[in-house]
């Protein structure tokens, strides 16, 4: 089977593939998990894809998205005129590869301006470790910054222009 048609519709990260390995014409059968993967910009063709041999029964670290929903019905952005500011995109976990989530989402419909949503308060389902500090910062809804318009210039009327004094080098006693 080729390799797109194993991951469409999945995202990339930590999936986990049975590879059948060939060497010295035996077979054999090892569990991996996507570590990364790099693609060409212009086409999307896979450049290099890096694996890790992993144990189903041994935990390993991986890195969980965070997805943010109904941002735009929120309180604070749809009632208060709040902004939404994004802090920590993804956790870091240690977990059974088969605990590995897709994603962790966290529902901020009810929050207010004011409100900041940090590590610990995600929910986070028994058997997963997160390596984040509990003090960071996921989400949190301020007031919208509106710049205000920069004021009109002052025009300040020019003095009589006042002619310098020359110097001779005479004294001002020589003057006169």
């Amino acid at each position: 089977m080729e390799f797109k048609e194993i991951i469409k519709g999945k995202s990339l990260n930590n999936i986990i593939l049975d590879m059948h390995i060939k060497t010295d014409g035996k077979e054999k059968k090892e569990t991996a998990l996507i570590k990364e993967v790099q693609q060409n910009p212009l086409n999307l063709e896979y450049l290099h894809i890096d694996f890790m041999r992993i144990e189903m029964k041994t935990e390993v670290e991986a890195s969980v998205h965070v997805s943010i929903i109904n941002e735009e019905s929120s309180i604070g952005v749809k009632v208060e005129n709040g902004v939404v500011q994004h802090g920590l995109r993804e956790l870091h976990i240690i977990c059974l590869p088969s605990d590995i989530p897709d994603k962790i989402e966290y529902d901020i419909k009810d929050l207010s301006i004011g409100h900041i949503i940090r590590v610990s308060d995600l929910v986070i389902k028994e058997g997963i470790k997160v390596l984040n500090s509990p003090d960071e910062v996921i989400v949190a809804i301020v007031h919208a910054h509106v710049e205000e318009e920069p004021e009109a210039a002052v025009v300040v009327e020019e003095e009589e222009a006042v002619e310098p004094e020359v110097l001779t080098g005479k004294k001002a006693s020589e003057k006169e």
